[in-house]
């Protein structure tokens, strides 16, 4: 039964993030989530689910299966609230960083030291081409969020596989793009993209990918 654990508590760990997300977003969400509350929840309860099920499939380790769910939560609600909100709030993603850094010394120590160069590496990299792009195009294109998200995601891969990281939510990112123009939405250089949710899939396909591999 302990190793279930996570997949027991996880509807009720959906059932909370819908309430962190509405704390944690803008005043519009609150008017959004009245509307379609019990919607809503049901979503974030599912996907809450779906995170502790393949966490829980992992190798028999109930202290990285709940490592690993906690990761999935949140990069769930940091998604969702870049998605919809273009924010990526540091009371979620600062708290990721530091967990997969402890997760590291506590279950993995032998991967600590890849873990903190990856976060450092994930951060200095978005930054620098963020400050690059201002200066080129004279406009913001990757938040500092993105830069502390890809961090967080560093401090849960490690930097050998950071790279991976970057390249799939790249190719997330286009086929959104693609996806939006075949709909006949206008999409041009100047529209305001969320790279969130692209970035939280990509880190729990790698995160996973490391522990089934």
């Amino acid at each position: 039964m302990e190793p279930y654990l996570p997949l027991l508590v996880a509807p009720f760990i959906g059932l909370l993030l819908g309430g962190v997300v509405v704390a944690a977003a803008p005043a519009t969400i609150g008017a959004e989530a009245g509307q379609s509350r019990l919607r809503f929840r049901v979503g974030m309860a599912a996907g809450a689910v779906a995170i502790a099920l393949a966490a829980v499939l992992t190798p028999p380790d109930i202290f990285l299966a709940w490592a690993n769910s906690f990761l999935g939560w949140g990069l769930l609600a940091l998604a969702w609230i870049d998605g919809r909100h273009l924010r990526l709030p540091d009371a979620l993603t600062l708290p990721l960083l530091l967990l997969g850094l402890g997760a590291a010394w506590l279950l993995e120590p032998w991967l600590l030291t890849d873990r903190a160069t990856g976060a450092i590496l994930g951060y200095v990299a978005f930054r620098l081409i963020g400050w690059g792009y201002a200066a080129w195009r004279g406009r913001d294109g990757l938040g500092q969020g993105d830069a502390k998200l890809l961090a967080a995601g560093g401090a849960w891969v490690g930097a050998e596989d950071l790279s991976w990281v970057v390249m799939l939510a790249a190719i997330a990112g286009i086929c959104w793009f693609g996806l939006r123009s075949m709909q006949g939405v206008p999409v041009t250089a100047r529209s305001r993209v969320p790279f969130g949710p692209f970035l939280a899939l990509a880190i729990w396909t790698v995160r996973m990918a490391q522990v089934f591999g």
